[in-house]
């Protein structure tokens, strides 16, 4: 199961918080965090529309937690279930065994904790962990093309833009963004020309 223990962290302007794997007692702090992304940023993909139950929050954390190819961490206030969640990142991999070697994450912080590096060290956490995965080789992500401040931090952590899909997300009446593909390698001898490769933090607490 894709369950890491909760680790302290430190942000660049001091702030503690914790790094851990989602868990049953997080449903109602993850569904404000949702409810805060659909009102804060206009680079979320689900509209106000698409609400979360608790019923649906617990169904989706258990799948995290009982897929093996499956991460979801939360950056939280404290290191148990229940305590404030700020932020967040939930990676899954493809369900077929040929395409089982990659995956695609989503992020998210509330409107108060953006812009302090809380989804740098959400990333990073992933691709320590994906680095020490038997199957994971390759982490993507899919980014609005408006959204600037974001593809600049993945490329400052390594991705690498891999395709663009014309009018992938459509916000209104022929008002489309197109959707940025990018990746980045997390095993050694894989990536192609052009493309990085994550290398794995001594000591990552997340690994085997």
């Amino acid at each position: 199961m894709a369950i890491v223990a909760a680790r302290a962290v430190t942000l660049p302007d001091r702030t503690p918080l914790w790094i851990r794997s989602a868990q049953h007692g997080d449903e109602a702090a993850l569904i404000q965090l949702r409810e805060d992304l659909v009102a804060s940023n206009p680079f979320q993909v689900s509209s106000p529309r698409d609400t979360w139950s608790m019923e649906v929050a617990s169904q989706k954390i258990e799948t995290a937690t009982r897929e093996p190819g499956h991460l979801w961490l939360v950056a939280s206030l404290g290191p148990k279930p229940g305590d404030g969640v700020v932020g967040g990142i939930h990676f899954r991999n493809g369900e077929r065994d040929r395409i089982a070697h990659h995956g695609t994450f989503g992020i998210g912080n509330l409107a108060a904790w953006r812009g302090r590096s809380v989804g740098t060290v959400l990333i990073e956490s992933l691709l320590d962990w994906a680095a020490a995965h038997d199957t994971i080789e390759k982490v993507c992500l899919g980014c609005f093309a408006t959204n600037v401040k974001a593809r600049k931090l993945y490329r400052r952590l390594g991705f690498k833009t891999e395709s663009r899909s014309r009018r992938f997300f459509k916000l209104g009446p022929g008002k489309y963004v197109d959707d940025i593909q990018m990746c980045i390698y997390v095993k050694p001898g894989v990536a192609p020309e052009g493309f990085g490769t994550w290398v794995r933090r001594t000591g990552c607490w997340l690994c085997p």
